[in-house]
C-alpha cells in the first residue's frame, strides 16, 4: 500500500540537497514548496574540491529529482 499523505517539506530552513545522478550539492534556504517543486533562495552550488558558486535569483528544483536532503540549520 502506498501512503496517501506526505509531510510538507521544511520551509525557511537551510538545507543541502543532493540530486539524483549528480555529484554536486545545492545548498540554500528552502523558501517554498509549489506543486512538485522546491524553491530555494540564496543557493550555492557545491562541488568536491572546488569553491562554492553562488546562484543568482531563486532556484527551482523538481522534487522527483531529489535523492537526499539534509537540514543544516
Amino acid at each position: 500500500m502506498i501512503w496517501p499523505f506526505r509531510a510538507p517539506y521544511p520551509v525557511l530552513r537551510q538545507a543541502s540537497i543532493s540530486l539524483k545522478g549528480s555529484e554536486v550539492l545545492i545548498e540554500g534556504t528552502v523558501w517554498a514548496q509549489r506543486g512538485g517543486y522546491l524553491v530555494l533562495k540564496r543557493a550555492r552550488l557545491l562541488k568536491r574540491g572546488e569553491n562554492p558558486v553562488p546562484m543568482d535569483g531563486e532556484v527551482v528544483i523538481p522534487i522527483a529529482n531529489i535523492e537526499f536532503m539534509q537540514l543544516v540549520g
